[in-house]
Formats: structure tokens, sequence, C-alpha cells
């Protein structure tokens, strides 16, 4: 880092050796973006998000509802026995099944929450297409899935703003 690198591979390290690097990281002050890969049991860790590595909590779809549902204007629906959150009828997001959501980001948000996070997130082959990303709620970054859900809502804000007319897909 004092060289000025601005990322950091972590491969296979133990879940505590990955939080002592994390904590020296953040203790540096510096900007890096932190990639944990191999071997390790909790999610991908950026340095920069301070919610994360020490604190990596599941969330599960109780918390995800409060969190969607603690957005103005994001109203939780119903349909199939299956939970959607809209946002004056554009989808935010919608349960797949108790731990895993899908959460609609534009395609450049979807590329960076992949690449920070690659075992909270991911894009089956029939999403690949679509402005959508699966969150695995257990995967142990709630700042993550915050992260996710509010880049969302805020994509939905700006949609609603521009006249366009994508509707609660």
């Amino acid at each position: 880092m004092r060289a000025g690198a601005r990322f950091l591979l972590c491969d296979n390290m133990s879940t505590e050796l990955l939080r002592k690097t994390v904590d020296a990281v953040r203790a540096t002050g510096e900007q890096v973006e932190i990639e944990a890969t191999g071997n390790f049991t909790s999610a991908a860790v950026d340095a920069r998000d301070a919610r994360a590595a020490a604190t990596l909590r599941q969330v599960d779809l109780a918390a995800f509802d409060a969190l969607a549902t603690s957005l103005a204007g994001v109203r939780r629906r119903n349909e199939a026995g299956a939970a959607r959150w809209v946002l004056d009828g554009r989808l935010v997001a919608r349960e797949l099944d108790r731990t895993h959501v899908v959460v609609r980001v534009p395609f450049d948000v979807r590329d960076a929450l992949l690449r920070r996070n690659c075992v909270v997130f991911s894009v089956p082959r029939r999403l690949q297409k679509h402005l959508m990303v699966v969150a695995d709620l257990a995967g142990g970054d709630d700042g993550a899935v915050e992260d996710a859900l509010e880049a969302a809502w805020s994509y939905q804000r700006q949609s609603a703003g521009d006249g366009s007319t994508a509707r609660d897909g």
C-alpha cells in the first residue's frame, strides 16, 4: 500500500487472517479494495465499506423487507406467495426463495457488486441480459445487500423521473 496499491487480493486466507488483514488496511486510512477468494467462509470484503469484514452479518428476508420498505416510496406486494418490492410500480427487488432475492440494478452497478462480492451476488444465465443481480441473503454481507438495494431504489427513482415506461419487471 505504501507503493500506491489500490487493490489487494487475499487468496486462501482463513476468516481470522482475512479479518486481521482488513483491520490493518482500515488502520492505514487508505482507500484500498480488498477481494477475498478461495478457502474462506465469509463474503468478499471491500475495505472502503466500514460495515464489512469484522462485522459481516447474514440478512434474512424479514431484515431485507424492513430495509426495503424503509426506503422512501418502496412498498411490498405479494404475488403468488412471493414478495416484490416496488417503487411507483417499478420493480426494486423480488423474492426468489427464503434466502435469495433478485435486485434490479444498472449493469455497471451489477458488475461492481459481482467484482466486490462474488459470494453474495450472482447472475444466472437467464438474467444475464437483464438489469438484475441475485443476492444470497445468507452470504454474510449485510452491507453489500444494503448497497444493492439502495442502488436499485436510486435507479428506479431516476427512471421514474425520465418518462420511461419500464414497470414492475
